[in-house]
């Protein structure tokens, strides 16, 4: 997932890009990456973005309510290891 950031850069360099990009059939924020990545490709390395359970995985955990029908089904399914008594 891309993260949006705030450059501060003088006028005439941020023309100048815009117009850089655009010869290149780019947006700015592409030609700008595309620099950095030809500047150094050792600091920029590719890692695989993480899924939402890998994100999460282990960091929340169950309060046991046996009246609630889901959390009874969740207990049933993964176990008690995984509750907060």
């Amino acid at each position: 997932m891309k993260e949006r950031v705030t450059y501060t850069l003088d006028p005439k360099i941020s023309h100048a890009a815009r117009q850089l990009a655009r010869r290149n059939g780019l947006s700015t924020s592409a030609f700008v990456e595309n620099l950095i990545r030809q500047m150094d490709r050792s600091v920029v390395q590719e890692t695989p973005a993480k899924t939402f359970s890998q994100e999460w995985r282990g960091k929340m955990k169950l309060i046991r309510d046996r009246r609630d029908p889901r959390a009874r089904r969740l207990f049933e399914k993964y176990g008690d290891e995984n509750c907060v008594y």
